[in-house]
């Protein structure tokens, strides 16, 4: 049976989460809120939730959720409450979801979040376009040979059409899921049920969450180590593909790798 590649975007398979959190997601919030602490500091706790931590990687509203809650703001806690429980139950965190809440008439937290969203995508969108990870081409070049391949990603789905093309990797792609196709551990069950085993799955990702998403539906896990990307990519093509293709992975070899994930963000 024809094996399965479910691949994580930014931070994982294309080099722009640490530009995109810097210059776009962070400066956004300052626009937005007014936190009772420096800019500076709200910028450092953003990047701590959303780089460098168990959380990495998680949904941008989940991120916003997050933050609210550790820093003191013009929100009220009421709101802030009643936002982090809509992130915690919704089907779908994206920004169509959040303007359906304001049509229901939603408290300004969710107004507010829309617009920090929509200016999150103003600003990546003029960023250039960020490039692939070295020996993330070649990697997938070999696997494409035995294995279907789809993204998996809760970015943008515009920003993560462009960034996969203008970086060559589009012609091995199958389908790419984004944001709004539902949560990862969803978008992995969709592509899953076209007709392969648990034991032909593998997920590539970079954070946590990745790992959650695959235990979730019962299928392999490959990290991505933050700041070891092309060393990550080149190890997964050289040598832990081919044990893939052969079944040859295992669950110790497996609680090795997310300890080494988990050890990386510590």
């Amino acid at each position: 049976m024809k094996k399965l590649l479910c691949i994580d975007s930014d931070g994982c398979a294309i080099d722009s989460m640490n530009t995109k959190h810097r210059l776009c997601f962070g400066p956004a919030l300052h626009e937005v809120w007014k936190f009772a602490i420096p800019d500076a500091e709200v910028q450092r706790r953003w990047e701590k939730i959303n780089l460098f931590s168990a959380q990495r990687g998680i949904n941008r509203f989940a991120g916003v959720a997050a933050i609210l809650q550790q820093i003191e703001s013009s929100v009220p806690s009421q709101q802030v409450q009643e936002f982090v429980h809509w992130t915690t139950r919704a089907e779908e965190l994206s920004n169509s979801a959040v303007e359906k809440c304001v049509r229901d008439g939603a408290p300004l937290v969710f107004r507010q979040a829309l617009e920090w969203s929509q200016r999150v995508n103003e600003k990546i969108s003029a960023l250039p376009l960020a490039q692939p990870f070295a020996n993330v081409a070649d990697c997938l070049a070999s696997a494409a040979d035995f294995a279907d391949i789809v993204v998996v990603s809760s970015a943008n789905r515009d920003a993560i059409l462009q960034e996969w093309k203008a970086g060559g990797l589009d012609g091995y792609v199958r389908r790419y899921y984004s944001q709004n196709d539902g949560s990862k551990t969803q978008c992995i069950a969709c592509a899953k049920a076209e007709g392969y085993g648990d034991g032909d799955v593998l997920m590539i990702g970079d954070a946590p969450g990745d790992w959650k998403a695959a235990q979730s539906n019962g299928v392999w896990f490959y990290p991505i180590l933050a700041g070891k990307e092309a060393q990550s990519w080149m190890q997964l093509g050289k040598h832990e593909l081919a044990d893939f293709l052969q079944e040859h992975w295992t669950i110790q070899q497996q609680r090795i790798l997310v300890n080494g994930m988990m050890s990386n963000l510590e």
